[in-house]
């Protein structure tokens, strides 16, 4: 059975519980339904933890993080509200299309012509705002990515192998480097039976052309209900593609001349004699659409600018923040100043430009929007708190600790406050105010509401981070109390007595962390460079090469292996093995999980 990252029942930001878990070639996408009627079903994307650690899948799903955020909402693409981070890396917030996708309505057999024009005209509308606004090259079309609502709109989805100018906001495009340098090691990526003759010669050649090559391969689907080619294996769909004529459609269909001709124009072996971009394949469905009167009304041309005069106050908020989540800091701030153009009263306007301002290294600047938007929410806890998080960036300590303070008055419920202030008063040897800090931090998480693994988790890490070893394995416990069949539990118990130099003590944790998740890379990886500086080379060694067993190609591989040949090769080299695992650990323990 698949392990998920996420699980049924979790409850994301507090509203929205997982109801369902779907897993892709591309990531796992969690459904989460709101607790407050008002609020929509949203669908979370995120890499299922083990395929985070494998480098290629980490800089793609990250590529398709910058894509979705970058892309404005236009009415063809499915939306994506923001980038988020969980506990191990990002996630992308979704709207949830409730109407599933062409697949479901294709594998009832034949569509219907108004329904095959109508759905194919929306399409064509959204992939030429793509191509023509990002220069944007889909290649993976399938009906799997042609989403669907009940009120038949189109939606299209999944950007996992897609290629990009980014349009940054400021106006400057660039090709996204992190993604060609990602696809330069790729021979093929896509899904067989959609993919261009292209695909098969060079992936790194593949364009719009090729995405509407693929895209004439869904047609031929809605138009019979099956594949135009009979092909099984790789060799097959790749003879299919590059050399054999699709299946005739027989009049027993009753389509159209016009569309027989769109559809032979689309699946041309030689782009050259396809369709040149998707506004020409448009125009031609237009055509039929007017001359056979079937009346549907509702395609136009919809350009950047009109869709970013659309953006409100919070859509312009939720694109700073996922930019700055993924770095891109003056993306983030030029969201954050349109933001604040439209709502200068907003709480938190002020500062979220603040913020993206100090993340420049503009110190001068960033202070006047924090002592501004101070100015106008003298006693919002969230404020008081951002304020004083960036007065200790600048070495401002002691008003920091007062502004945090200050916002625990208002907000005395507030563990992430109380952690905060625990850690400014560690570092500044308040041992009075530090103690009330964690008395109030346990007092919470005996809480119901704080009665949730992440909670523990982080007061824990944050806890042993600034020194308080003790109360931080006293959180662990709790957790793994409350928890004793989540992996998590034990994982970072055991990363935090790593981090504190207790291997020996660690060992327990790491190995019950693997009997409840056999495959997880870096329980196994830490357990095995651990044991291998405890001097246990058998057992360390073992360790290792499991981890290439269960997790081939992941981004250790390479040093992994050379630590397996040093062991296997002599061991007069165990200063060097020491030495490289220790270079291992000091980065596999930055992470939480």
């Amino acid at each position: 059975m698949k392990q998920s990252t996420l699980t049924k029942g979790f409850l994301y930001k507090g509203l929205w519980k997982i109801e369902k878990i779907l897993y892709g070639g591309f990531g796992e996408i969690a459904i989460g339904k709101s607790k407050l009627k008002n609020r929509k079903q949203i669908a979370l994307k995120y890499l299922p933890h083990n395929a985070f650690w494998i480098s290629e899948q980490e800089s793609a799903f990250l590529n398709e993080a910058i894509l979705w955020t970058t892309i404005l909402p236009h009415p063809n693409i499915c939306k994506a509200y923001n980038v988020d981070k969980l506990w191990y890396g990002n996630v992308i917030v979704l709207e949830y299309v409730d109407g599933g996708s062409l697949r479901n309505k294709i594998n009832k057999g034949p569509l219907k012509l108004l329904d095959i024009i109508n759905y194919s005209i929306q399409f064509a509308q959204g992939m030429a705002f793509l191509n023509e606004s990002y220069s944007l090259v889909h290649r993976d079309i399938k009906p799997e990515n042609i989403l669907i609502t009940k009120s038949n709109k189109v939606k299209i989805s999944d950007f996992g192998l897609s290629s990009a100018n980014t349009l940054k906001f400021v106006a400057v495009q660039k090709q996204n480097d992190l993604f060609a340098e990602n696809v330069k090691s790729k021979i093929i990526a896509g899904t067989l039976p959609y993919m261009s003759p292209e695909h098969f010669i060079d992936f790194n050649a593949v364009n719009t052309k090729s995405d509407i090559y693929s895209f004439g391969i869904v047609l031929y689907e809605m138009i019979t209900g099956v594949l135009p080619f009979n092909a099984l294996s790789f060799n097959e769909y790749k003879n299919a593609h590059l050399s054999q004529t699709y299946t005739k459609i027989y009049p027993t269909y009753n389509i159209p001349e016009q569309l027989i001709n769109i559809l032979d124009k689309c699946l041309s072996k030689n782009p050259c004699n396809r369709f040149a971009n998707f506004t020409e394949l448009l125009n031609s469905f237009i055509q039929i659409n007017e001359s056979m009167n079937i009346q549907i009304k509702n395609y136009s041309k919809i350009t950047v600018n009109e869709l970013e005069k659309e953006l409100t106050y919070l859509d312009w908020t939720e694109k700073g923040y996922s930019l700055g989540k993924l770095r891109k800091f003056e993306d983030s701030l030029y969201c954050y100043k349109k933001a604040l153009e439209l709502e200068p009263s907003s709480i938190g306007s002020h500062s979220n430009v603040g913020t993206a301002l100090l993340r420049l290294g503009k110190k001068e600047e960033a202070l006047k929007y924090h002592e501004e938007e101070l100015k106008l929410n003298p006693t919002e806890p969230l404020i008081l708190f951002g304020v004083a998080n960036e007065y200790m960036k600048i070495g401002r300590c002691a008003e920091a600790i007062k502004l945090q303070k200050d916002g625990l008055t208002y907000d005395p419920n507030n563990i992430r406050g109380w952690r905060k202030l625990s850690i400014m008063c560690r570092r500044q040897n308040d041992e009075t105010s530090y103690k009330v800090a964690i008395n109030e931090i346990l007092r919470l998480l005996d809480f119901e509401n704080y009665s949730n693994i992440m909670y523990c988790v982080n007061e824990a890490i944050h806890l042993a981070e600034s020194g308080d070893m003790e109360t931080a394995l006293i959180i662990h416990e709790k957790s793994i109390k409350l928890y004793p069949n989540d992996w998590r539990c034990y994982y970072n118990c055991a990363v935090t007595l790593a981090r504190c130099f207790l291997f020996s003590e660690s060992v327990e944790f790491f190995r019950n962390a693997l009997e409840i998740e056999n495959g997880n890379l870096l329980s196994r990886l830490n357990l095995g460079i651990i044991l291998l500086l405890e001097g246990d080379l058998v057992a360390g060694l073992l360790e290792l090469q499991k981890c290439e067993q269960y997790n081939p190609n992941n981004k250790f591989s390479n040093i992994i292996k050379d630590i397996i040949v040093l062991i296997m090769e002599s061991s007069r080299e165990y200063e060097l093995i020491i030495t490289t695992c220790g270079m291992i650990l000091s980065k596999t323990l930055l992470y939480e999980m």
